[in-house]
């Protein structure tokens, strides 16, 4: 016998808990277990979390404020969220703000001090939250005093719990990470724990954030006559990733000029189109790296390039990273919190 573990209620329940000899998979809980034998902890990929959710936010354009709001200071999950998150903020000198509810344990005085922290927060910002139940609440004070969600404060939360995200107007953007995969791993190391007749030694791994992690919902859409415009750009660019697409192939689908939409792009989202076309690329790229088998020849020949080496150069350029190391380890990436270096001349196809 053993157990899979996603939630322990109280210190001494996880005492217990290692004190027994059963053998176990503790999902994000247990911390304490490090270095008890028989044991996995399974870890979601905290760090990478925080910085996917500002590289998506910073395509929103030149905000205020970017703040983070917790649920609960002692969770250790949440604190390295918002420490990695923070992290990317300042490492742009970009404003960042903490919400404090002051160790408050009833709900209404929670609230309040939440209402309050947006309230004053200073406008247009973007506020991550550290899951979508407490993106919920952010959500309904807004919506209480008359906030405009996403255009004063755009909200983003974590997990994609569609109860959660669709339960307000408007429905929350979430970071969805890759729970299916998390239950297949735990069986997976049950199974082996059980199958050793000898005890084996403590073991961590970390669920990395999928590439397509983001599930974009009103909370974050504008819907001003720019953004309207952008939000058909980015769509089409992303629907072309897998092309040599050029700037002059987007103003043209869009019937605008070009001069028109590279404004919108700069003025909104604070980079080029062609920054927007390499940020595709990139991140279509990775999708196939890590979401296939394919070889590196027939990943390239598929994005367009004329040759492999070509390829190659062109991602370490980006990215900083070889496509080696970028299969091997796929967090590698998640290093740049600043996102994509512009880069004006597209290999030659």
């Amino acid at each position: 016998a053993g157990m899979i573990v996603t939630r322990i209620g109280s210190s001494e329940s996880e005492h217990e808990l290692l004190r027994s000899k059963l053998p176990l998979v503790l999902i994000d809980a247990g911390h304490m277990a490090r270095g008890r034998p028989d044991t996995t902890l399974l870890l979601n990929d905290n760090e990478g979390i925080g910085k996917a959710a500002f590289r998506y936010l910073e395509t929103l354009g030149k905000r205020q404020t970017y703040a983070f709001v917790p649920t609960s200071t002692t969770e250790g999950w949440s604190r390295t969220r918002e420490a990695s998150f923070r992290q990317c903020v300042l490492s742009q000198n970009l404003p960042y703000a903490h919400f404090d509810n002051r160790g408050a344990s009833d709900p209404n005085t929670d609230h309040q001090y939440l209402r309050n922290f947006l309230r004053t927060l200073p406008k247009p910002a973007v506020v991550m939250a550290d899951w979508d139940c407490r993106a919920v609440q952010i959500v309904n004070a807004c919506n209480e005093m008359g906030i405009r969600v996403p255009d004063d404060i755009a909200v983003i939360g974590v997990d994609n719990d569609e109860l959660f995200c669709n339960s307000t107007r408007p429905a929350i953007t979430s970071i969805r990470q890759d729970m299916e995969l998390c239950g297949y791993q735990a069986a997976r190391e049950m199974d082996s724990l059980l199958r050793r007749r000898k005890s084996r030694k403590f073991k961590e791994v970390l669920i990395n954030v999928p590439p397509n992690g983001i599930v974009e919902r009103d909370s974050t859409r504008f819907t001003g006559p720019g953004n309207a415009l952008i939000n058909r750009a980015m769509d089409f660019i992303g629907a072309h990733a897998s092309t040599q697409l050029k700037v002059d192939d987007v103003a043209r689908h869009l019937g605008a000029s070009r001069r028109l939409l590279e404004a919108h792009f700069k003025n909104i989202l604070g980079k080029t189109i062609h920054d927007a076309i390499a940020a595709q690329r990139i991140s279509h790229a990775q999708k196939l790296i890590n979401g296939t088998s394919r070889s590196f020849s027939k990943i390239a020949r598929e994005l367009g390039f004329s040759s492999l080496s070509n390829f190659s150069h062109w991602m370490r350029r980006q990215t900083g990273t070889s496509l080696r190391e970028l299969r091997a380890n796929p967090s590698n990436t998640s290093n740049n919190c600043a996102g994509v270096a512009s880069d004006e001349g597209n290999p030659s196809p």
